[in-house]
């Protein structure tokens, strides 16, 4: 499992309210919240019904995975499809504010984590 480098965490942090690291399958990821815009419009696209659920969910996961970059979470994605529900689903729980999130909030300060 290859960790984002502590620099590219302390830059995206700087530039970022919140940056999270999620773990899942052998894989990390950093995130970030889901924007109130970019939240409606997952809502709205996975209320055209159930069809429509994948690609709702795999909007979402790639609008707010600062890393890896495109190509790469690319890569992941088609290897392990499931992944992208579970980062989506990681990024619903960011914006419900749940107790539930595994993922842990990156403090620059102290360049560790902390629990959401």
């Amino acid at each position: 499992m290859k960790s984002p480098p502590a620099e590219l965490l302390e830059e995206l942090s700087k530039k970022h309210e919140d940056v999270f690291v999620f773990e899942k399958g052998g894989h990390v990821f950093v995130l970030r919240r889901a924007a109130a815009l970019v939240y409606r419009k997952w809502i709205g696209r996975r209320g055209k019904g159930p069809e429509h659920n994948y690609d709702a969910d795999e909007e979402l996961a790639r609008q707010c995975v600062l890393w890896p970059e495109p190509e790469p979470l690319s890569a992941i994605f088609d290897r392990f499809p499931g992944l992208v529900t579970e980062v989506a689903g990681e990024v619903i729980a960011l914006a419900h504010a749940s107790e539930k999130s595994e993922a842990k909030k990156y403090e620059p300060s102290s360049r560790g984590l902390s629990s959401t």
